[in-house]
């Protein structure tokens, strides 16, 4: 009888979620929405006023709430979700970013951060079993990834703090059509192995221990495709047909995608972790959160 309520409570699931950003809209054969959840979202609809709405949403940067079908099948079999309109949360200063052409005047993510190398593979594999469970079955990876690297980056090795990184992976436009992928973006800490010069990730929800690069990679990638690995978010979003995917690695500071972005409209490097920021993390990612930045 509980299994039987459960199930009914997810397939009535509608807009029990936070408002979300519209980050970029693929319209071809469909209409798919990148939100800022990392999610990809079709909509389906014959509501002109819905359709540029969505534009809207996206170039002035609204907080939207999904209209979703009553009966949520998709999320019950954790198959992309179909959006059937909006709801207007809040309205903000448009943000129009212009990406600098001249990269060599722009910090890079990693710029003056050198990520820690431990010593063996046993002891990556000691700190990622530190790496908390306890995370909401709906929370977003890129607040998973900035808890778990905050409270890694407390602990000591040789004397010194932990610096972790945060390995990003972009899926491709026609990697999300090809597959119908749900995500278009995930992320995850990673650290070095002393002698070695690739990172292993410490993604401790998909995972079981720290994975090469390409391992983590071939996770998400049904076609365990090569990611390429660039440098600054222009080099993904600009260059959609030469990969599957792409990799971006940064300083464990950056929380979400618009940060790395915001570095080419001159935004400030980020060399601390913001405690507003954190917060949210926390409250999103940790199950039964205390209020304690741990």
């Amino acid at each position: 009888m509980k299994a039987l309520l459960l199930v009914l409570s997810l397939l009535f699931i509608t807009n029990a979620i936070a408002s979300i950003k519209i980050v970029e809209i693929l319209n071809d054969e469909e209409i798919l929405l990148l939100a800022s959840d990392g999610l990809v979202y079709e909509l389906k609809t014959d509501d002109n006023a819905e359709i540029n709405f969505a534009y809207e949403a996206m170039e002035s940067q609204l907080d939207v709430e999904l209209k979703k079908p009553l009966i949520n099948l998709k999320r019950i079999f954790d198959e992309r979700e179909i959006v059937t309109g909006f709801k207007k949360v809040q309205t903000e200063t448009p943000k129009n970013i212009t990406f600098n052409n001249q990269k060599s005047s722009v910090p890079t993510p990693l710029n003056n951060f050198e990520v820690t190398s431990v010593g063996s593979f046993e002891d990556s594999k000691s700190l990622f079993k530190t790496m908390t469970t306890r995370t909401k079955r709906r929370s977003q990876c890129y607040n998973r990834a900035h808890v778990w690297s905050h409270r890694l980056s407390k602990v000591e090795v040789a004397g010194k703090k932990l610096n972790l990184g945060k390995t990003w992976i972009f899926f491709s436009r026609k990697y999300i059509k090809e597959y119908k992928y749900k995500w278009w973006f995930h992320i995850a800490p990673y650290i070095k192995l002393q002698g070695e010069n690739g990172p292993y990730v410490m993604d401790r929800k998909f995972t079981r221990e720290p994975l090469k690069l390409q391992g983590w990679t071939n996770v998400f990638m049904k076609n365990n495709a090569q990611c390429k690995e660039v440098i600054y978010y222009s080099d993904y979003r600009q260059n959609q047909g030469q990969a599957w995917c792409f990799i971006i690695k940064s300083s464990m500071y950056y929380w979400q995608p618009k940060n790395i972005e915001a570095l080419e409209a001159g935004a400030e490097e980020k060399k601390s972790f913001v405690e507003s920021e954190l917060r949210k993390a926390y409250k999103d990612a940790v199950k039964r959160w205390n209020g304690e930045l741990e």
